[in-house]
């Protein structure tokens, strides 16, 4: 197996028992290096500390510091620093995330907490459905430090917001509702598509604005913009990884005390960017 030099990284955080060598009695880079902190005492008893002692910070703050607040609490010989941002007081544009359709059955969301902390420093007011991100694995309040404001219900976030933010065409862009008039929905509409083309057509036809990111051109200065392609390679690597799991038996080679295994043969049909990407995870 591949030898990790964890102690070469940035910085370093390590639970141990003690300053003991272990049974090899190799000396250990991890007590020198001055990158590396050590969290002495039992893994499991410790982690639930640090767990405890982070859910009781209390931001607090005010102008002049970054965000409305910064907290720093020490434990030992770690520090954790939770900051958070505050919601421009005059928002040049307001953007509301939404939850997807729960028929949909998508776990992406809109905007991630990282996202709308650099778009509150750019002077937009990320505005949230409650839940919007739980499918993503991010919580509501990952969303407030990251400057955003969350409101219970979707149709308040409709009605405020400039522009609404979803991964799947909502529901309300679908039935061309009233609340979206004069509006900006940024979607994967697909408009080249017979579902997306029908979409186009009733927006048009409803006074609603959208932005299609499947439509995006495909060339160098937009190729962080490119869905199409980086949401096919994750397709590519997911592939190969459902593909595994059907297959039901060691996709290398082994040689063990039980037997010999040959190693899996992988056929991938298409060679794009979802193929370049489920040949590179099969090998």
């Amino acid at each position: 197996m591949p030898v990790l030099e964890v102690w070469n990284a940035k910085n370093t955080f390590v639970v141990k028992r003690g300053k003991g060598a272990g049974y090899s009695g190799v000396d250990n880079p991890l007590f020198i290096r001055e990158n590396n902190k050590m969290y002495y005492g039992q893994a499991a008893d410790k982690m639930a500390e640090l767990a405890t002692a982070i859910s009781q910070l209390e931001p607090a703050g005010g102008p002049g510091k970054k965000g409305s607040g910064s907290v720093d609490i020490k434990i030992e010989d770690v520090v954790v620093e939770i900051v958070t941002l505050e919601p421009p007081a005059t928002p040049g544009l307001k953007l509301g995330v939404i939850a997807e359709d729960s028929e949909v059955w998508e776990k992406r969301v809109g905007v991630t907490p990282t996202v709308c902390a650099l778009l509150t420093k750019l002077n937009y007011l990320v505005i949230c459905q409650a839940g919007c991100g739980a499918a993503a694995g991010y919580q509501d309040e990952e969303y407030v430090r990251s400057g955003a404001v969350v409101y219970s219900g979707r149709t308040q976030v409709i009605k405020e917001a400039d522009v609404i933010v979803a991964v799947t065409p909502p529901s309300e862009l679908v039935n061309c509702s009233p609340s979206l008039r004069n509006k900006f929905v940024v979607a994967w509409i697909g408009k080249l598509l017979p579902d997306g083309k029908q979409i186009v057509a009733k927006a048009a036809a409803a006074n609603i604005n959208l932005i299609d990111v499947t439509a995006v051109p495909r060339i160098t200065i937009a190729q962080k913009l490119d869905v199409l392609s980086s949401q096919a390679k994750i397709a590519g690597n997911r592939a190969v990884i459902e593909g595994a799991i059907l297959y039901g038996k060691f996709m290398n080679g082994e040689i063990t005390a039980a037997g010999k295994f040959d190693p899996a043969k992988v056929m991938v049909l298409g060679a794009g960017v979802a193929g370049l990407a489920a040949i590179g995870t099969a090998v």
